[in-house]
């Protein structure tokens, strides 16, 4: 039973009742069973008095297949029921121009919050397997219904943004036939392509088709939110995937594993747990099939190239998993509770995991928040882009990191962090700037003035030397080499000092030798 305006819940014997005690006014209580229609009734409390207060409750089949008219009116019905915790919006359009319709969910739709984490829910990629897509739009009307009444939801929904893509595919879903378990006929949209093998990979389109409308429509979605977690909702099989869906080589049917392995195995074990049959395995209700614990790696179970979920890895640094919700891709609406039942509280699970990991914002010493900063993990190959108000998150599975924090004209930031279960670690940098000069490191500034420096002094020592060169040659004369007795006898009378021989020739005594240099100008 819930109080309205009161998050916290009271259990109540269905045969004994319950007592709650409330202050005098009126008030709104409502009562929830698992299987029975909800029901709210108000009362108006009295100083000193008790009221009785009764509730007939009525079991139901409340779940049904929606068409896309019918999808459509559901969701902008709970949007107005619901304008504080809802936008309902659309991200674009499909080949036969049906719009792709999302519902946001959080206390402040249409606004990211700073240090609120995104998460995203998507089903009916493929268009015969349209379960997926009513147990989203029973997510969206649980989530709505007890925001204000469950605490761990509205606790959830106060501290996340969550936007709910129900139909990806709804042209593909309209050409199929319910009960058919088996097949490929509408798997593709209105161009008979399938949207789960027509995203890019490496920045090249690997699908034999162009990019559809579909896919460019959800991958501008992803350019425009920093989803940090999504879940993909499938049909066919009964397990949790993680990627790569992509082939380790061509041909293998290997397992395909991402750096962020343990995180992936982590986040599909936290689906498949909360399941009540998904987690058994090799007892699963499917025929023929044995996944243990209920997860599998993507290109192990059917590897394929352009896959959403390694999209989302390697292109928007999104952790994916895709879950196969029932071994018959489109079973009849009668089952449609209990598998709502049996995929609930994996799908609020999935909630919970996004606040994991680490989080945390990067800013400037005087507070600015830093966007576009690349936050980076040794030893993980996905690199995270801080938002708008600097904020990050990241999914990692308990352990010790080393995180790093990266913004051109900034010096990288660096922390040690060690990882527990539970809620995630706040990790904040603050980055100061490096200083710089005609838009250059002052490091290569000093250095370059050095190269230059060292290269004039080199240039001024060759110079001075060859302006150092003497003025004057000379030669060497001898009596033996010339004969001249006359000019000899002039030298020997002079021969104490530099004497002046003609206009332009001088004379030094070199201590008695015979030869004796004569100098003349040149």
């Amino acid at each position: 039973m819930f109080t309205e305006g009161d998050p916290r819940n009271v259990s109540v014997d269905p045969e004994k009742g319950t007592f709650k005690m409330l202050p005098s006014g009126q008030h709104r209580l409502r009562v929830e069973a698992l299987g029975f229609s909800s029901e709210t009734k108000q009362v108006d409390v009295k100083d000193g008095q008790t009221e009785e207060l009764d509730f007939v409750m009525v079991r139901e089949e409340t779940l049904s297949y929606h068409g896309y008219e019918d999808m459509q009116q559901m969701l902008t019905d709970l949007a107005k029921e619901y304008p504080k915790i809802t936008k309902f919006y659309s991200i674009g359009e499909t080949v036969n121009f049906r719009r792709l319709w999302v519902l946001e969910i959080s206390k402040t739709p249409g606004t990211h919050r700073p240090g609120q984490p995104e998460v995203k829910f998507v089903g009916n990629l493929h268009g015969n397997e349209v379960v997926g897509r009513e147990l989203l739009l029973a997510f969206i009307d649980h989530l709505c219904s007890s925001y204000g009444y469950d605490d761990d939801v509205t606790k959830l929904i106060d501290t996340t943004r969550i936007h709910i893509l129900p139909s990806l595919n709804p042209d593909g879903a309209t050409c199929s036939t319910e009960g058919t378990c088996e097949g490929d006929t509408c798997r593709g949209n209105s161009n008979n392509v399938d949207l789960n093998t027509n995203f890019p990979s490496g920045g090249k389109n690997v699908s034999s088709a162009p990019l559809q409308p579909e896919t460019q429509a959800i991958m501008g979605w992803m350019a425009d939110h920093p989803f940090v977690l999504s879940v993909s909702l499938f049909a066919g099989h009964l397990v949790a995937t993680y990627p790569y869906d992509r082939p380790s080589k061509l041909g293998s049917d290997q397992p395909s594993l991402t750096p962020d392995d343990d995180v992936f195995q982590n986040l599909a074990a936290a689906y498949a747990n909360r399941h009540p049959t998904m987690h058994l395995g090799s007892s699963s209700p499917c025929p023929g099939e044995a996944f243990p614990d209920g997860i599998t790696n993507g290109a192990k179970m059917d590897s394929h190239q352009g896959s959403m979920q390694d999209y989302n890895y390697n292109a928007q640094s999104c952790m994916e998993i895709a879950v196969w919700v029932s071994c018959c891709k489109y079973p009849f609406s009668s089952e449609l509770d209990q598998l709502w039942r049996d995929n609930r509280e994996s799908l609020m699970d999935m909630l919970r995991q996004v606040h994991t990991g680490v989080k945390g914002f990067v800013r400037t010493k005087d507070g600015t928040a830093v966007p576009g900063a690349s936050i980076t993990v040794g030893g993980r190959g996905s690199v995270v882009v801080t938002a708008t108000d600097g904020d990050y998150w990241r999914l990692l599975a308990p352990g010790e990191y080393v995180i790093r924090a990266d913004m051109e004209g900034y010096e990288q930031g660096e922390r040690k962090v060690i990882v527990t279960e539970g809620d995630a670690k706040e990790v904040d940098f603050v980055l100061s700037k490096k200083y710089q000069i005609f838009g250059m490191s002052p490091i290569i500034i000093i250095i370059a003035t050095a190269v230059s420096m060292a290269a004039i002094v080199c240039t001024a020592v060759v110079i001075c030397r060859m302006c150092r060169t003497p003025a004057y040659s000379y030669s060497k004369l001898g009596t033996s080499e010339y004969g001249d007795s006359i000019l000899m006898n002039r030298l020997k009378k002079d021969a104490s000092q530099k004497s002046l021989l003609k206009d332009n020739e001088y004379h030094d005594d070199l201590s008695g030798s015979e030869d004796d240099t004569i100098y003349w100008k040149r």
